[in-house]
């Protein structure tokens, strides 16, 4: 892919009337026919002790609590209220996570942080690889340096490499496109804005339709890019490739989204997760 083609491909996509289902038919055959095939960077993450990934679901009212792996996990009871998301479209469960407490933290008031100065409270839960996963990784090649996370150093280097070694060259457009593709990974939408999810969830689907042995999707945070997130297909979860190893609540003063000032955690008595319980 030339710059040209790149440029040409982004300005095609930006015409497109994504809230129309002719728009939705015309983006999706673009990704199918002209940007899955263009190839993708793919990384395995294997069990590590040191290695988890970070939930945080907030609670309706702050003296709450989440009694089952199922209130941690993705959504299994009620599809009909899930709203299109990054990876997901309408009524379809993904397992989201961040690579830190704060990054899920600030995934979750992205969206929902409307009061400021309010005590609001949350399940949180590490989830630890338990059998190896493959994931497909959107990286901007302007930001990926940002990212500080120790498991990744060998593969960013093999991404940074690859841009640097299609400057150039007649595929140079190539990098254009991830940025573009990236950015839109980590644009900041709020609630009543979902139809600007239909970029990145189209991605993620034809990916999962087209790689069925890939786990999910690995992206910079939106607002902290040394770090990442995930998006997890549902039945490697069920199949515990990920699994929970750590529940707590937590309840803070949110003062606006980067800023939550801690003021109570509890840590789950223990928990089953065949059995689907957690006790406090």
């Amino acid at each position: 892919m030339t710059i040209a083609e790149a440029n040409n491909l982004i300005a095609e996509i930006e015409a497109i009337d994504l809230q129309s289902e002719e728009g939705k038919k015309a983006f999706s055959s673009i990704i199918e026919t002209r940007v899955i095939r263009g190839g993708a960077f793919k990384l395995t993450l294997n069990p590590h002790p040191d290695l988890y990934y970070v939930r945080a679901r907030i609670l309706k009212n702050k003296d709450d609590y989440y009694t089952t792996i199922d209130d941690h996990s993705y959504n299994k009871k009620f599809p009909q209220y899930i709203k299109r998301g990054r990876a997901n479209f309408d009524e379809q469960a993904i397992f989201y996570a961040g690579r830190t407490r704060i990054t899920s933290l600030a995934e979750v008031n992205i969206i929902q942080n409307n009061i400021e100065e309010e005590e609001v409270a949350y399940g949180v839960s590490r989830w630890v690889i338990n059998k190896p996963m493959d994931l497909i990784a959107i990286l901007n090649p302007e930001t990926i340096g940002q990212i500080k996370c120790g498991e990744l150093n060998g593969f960013l280097e093999f991404v940074q490499k690859t841009y640097v070694d299609l400057k150039g060259t007649k595929n140079e457009g190539i990098i254009n496109f991830y940025k573009y593709l990236s950015e839109k990974f980590t644009e900041s939408i709020s609630e009543g804005e979902e139809h600007k999810y239909i970029i990145t969830s189209t991605f993620a689907n034809q990916i999962f339709d087209k790689l069925p042995g890939i786990s999910g999707l690995l992206y910079q945070s939106v607002k902290w890019p040394e770090t990442y997130n995930l998006a997890i297909k549902p039945g490697f979860i069920d199949s515990e490739h990920l699994i929970p190893s750590h529940i707590f609540k937590q309840t803070f003063i949110r003062k606006n989204i980067d800023e939550l000032e801690e003021i109570n955690m509890e840590q789950a008595k223990s928990f089953d997760n065949k059995g689907n319980i957690v006790e406090w």
